[in-house]
């Protein structure tokens, strides 16, 4: 394994620090570096000197290969006055490697590299176009930009997430990383080595914390909705009825633009919910709320207020608008209910001496109390003070 490597491994984190070694590196240092620095090396690639702890030096080839964010594998290979580079088994890692000479092409996967794809040992054609054929049709112009880039010496190491086929026929997520080790004096590359870690569990959790966000996302918009929404009809609730108010109100003030007020409330509702029963009550606010919801414009806005009380607020409605409405609503739910319904209408227009939204609803509720004792089934407006029955039509 690490051990039996003639070259220095040197797993260390984003900051210089060492976190392991193998027993090479001892020999090479002379001794166990706290950090990088300390034997003189940088987190770069190419030819260096190493200032062992025994204050002597040695001029050593360094490769550098990131594994993940904030770690990487340096190798240290002295020189010995050719070059030659050591080849690693990074299996101690949990990795497979490949060394890749790019004149000719052919290309080295270790046992680790194979096996992480499903295959055994001889089944891949040791090139280039071999890993090719591996990787997945959408990725393989993002891996050639990542892969030119380096060779080109636009970036310091190559690395690319991208799926590779598996032996199986699916398809694995690999992090593959890699660094040229060798130029010519041109500075054209000649060999690089890297590795593959296998992503596909770290994939699936990523997938999978998306999926939980997403669904924490729907959950929380449905919790909002709620909070908005009466369960039982559909209609909204008294914070939609506030809304609804100040937009209406922010009119009224800004423009001096009409808009009434319309409480509605079921006739014997309570009767009828002890003679049949809970269960019956909750269909005929249902059926009036479907049936008042469709007798108004898209832009009126009808909340349940409470118990069998609703009210609609219909902005931009002169008096006649606002009596229409309250009209419709009425034998709409007596064509449709098991219960009749009485309105109190109330519209701010300008001179209406009415100088708040709360003085309106109270205006409303005025009416429909109105209404009630005028016999129920019935309209009434509050206009300037005065409260008139609208005859049943």
């Amino acid at each position: 394994m690490l051990d039996a490597v003639s070259a220095a491994v040197v797993l260390a984190d984003e900051a210089g620090r060492v976190i392991r070694m193998n027993s090479y590196a001892h020999k090479v240092f002379r001794g166990r570096p706290v950090t990088l620095s300390e034997v003189g090396l940088e987190a770069t690639a190419g030819e260096q000197t190493v200032r062992r702890m025994d204050a002597s030096t040695v001029t050593a080839s360094v490769s550098i290969t990131a594994i993940d964010p904030g770690l990487r594998v340096l190798t240290v290979t002295e020189w010995h006055g050719h070059h030659e580079y050591a080849r690693l088994d990074l299996n101690a890692f949990g990795v497979g490697t490949w060394d890749w000479h790019i004149p000719s092409g052919d290309l080295h996967f270790d046992r680790r590299w194979v096996e992480m794809l499903g295959y055994a040992d001889g089944e891949l054609d040791y090139d280039l176009e071999a890993w090719e054929r591996l990787v997945h049709p959408d990725d393989r112009d993002r891996v050639d930009e990542e892969l030119r880039a380096h060779l080109t010496g636009r970036t310091d190491t190559y690395r690319c997430e991208y799926r590779c086929r598996h032996h199986d026929g699916h398809y694995v997520w690999v992090l593959d990383t890699g660094t040229v080790i060798e130029r010519d004096p041109s500075g054209r590359p000649l060999r690089a080595t890297g590795i593959h870690l296998d992503m596909t569990d770290r994939k699936r959790q990523e997938t999978e914390r998306e999926e939980l966000i997403a669904e924490l996302e729907r959950t929380q918009a449905r919790l909002k909705d709620l909070a908005r929404v009466d369960e039982l009809t559909g209609l909204g609730n008294r914070r939609v009825l506030a809304e609804a108010m100040d937009r209406a109100w922010l009119g009224v003030v800004s423009r001096g633009t009409p808009v009434a007020v319309l409480m509605v409330d079921l006739d014997g509702f309570k009767s009828h919910n002890d003679l049949h029963g809970h269960a019956h009550a909750d269909a005929v606010l249902r059926s009036v709320a479907l049936a008042m919801s469709s007798v108004v414009r898209s832009r009126d806005t009808i909340v349940r207020f409470g118990g069998d009380e609703f009210v609609v607020v219909v902005p931009d409605a002169d008096p006649q608008v606002a009596l229409a409405a309250a009209e419709r609503i009425r034998r709409a739910v007596a064509a449709t209910s098991a219960v009749t319904a009485s309105v109190g209408v109330a519209v701010w227009v300008p001179g209406c001496g009415i100088h708040d939204p709360d003085r309106l609803f109270a205006a409303a509720d005025e009416a429909l109390y109105a209404a009630k004792a005028g016999g129920r089934d019935r309209s009434a407006a509050w206009q300037n003070g005065l409260i008139t029955l609208l005859q049943q039509g």
